[in-house]
């Protein structure tokens, strides 16, 4: 996103990532890659906190990041009553987890973008899931590897 600020001057807004995890460990390394790439984070240690602040917020971010595996409320019900809040219906969610199946139908695909990244994981391949959910990069280039440079 970009905004004009007083001096008619255009600047690229960062992109606010929603980060929910209960090791405190995964929520830093998270935060930190996100935040070398360029976002803002907020964190938070479990689903109640979640949903309180997204309550309390002014405005929905533009992608979450959640922990399958949470005390109390779980990754799966999290994003549920995250898309029940008003404005948030359409929040793309990045799940990542420790298990490595993601069970298909506890997602509702139609509802919004969603992934799903085992951990541990590489910040370059974290980075691209999140920027896909963006739209930031199309899935296609993904894929794509640089090609050797010819001698």
């Amino acid at each position: 996103m970009t905004i004009r600020d007083g001096t008619g001057e255009v600047r690229r807004m960062a992109r606010r990532i929603f980060i929910v995890d209960d090791d405190k460990r995964i929520r830093e390394i998270v935060a930190y890659f996100l935040k070398e790439a360029g976002y803002e984070t907020e964190i938070h240690p479990n689903g109640e906190a979640a949903i309180e602040a997204a309550a309390r917020a002014t405005a929905p971010p533009d992608c979450c990041v959640f922990d399958i595996v949470l005390p109390g409320i779980d990754g799966y019900t999290l994003s549920k009553k995250i898309h029940e809040t008003p404005g948030w219906d359409n929040v793309p969610i990045l799940f990542v987890s420790g298990n490595v199946e993601f069970p298909d139908s506890l997602v509702e695909p139609t509802r919004t973008r969603t992934d799903f990244l085992v951990k541990p994981f590489e910040r370059a391949e974290f980075i691209k899931r999140i920027r896909i959910l963006l739209g930031e990069l199309s899935v296609t280039q993904r894929w794509l590897k640089p090609r050797p440079k010819m001698p």
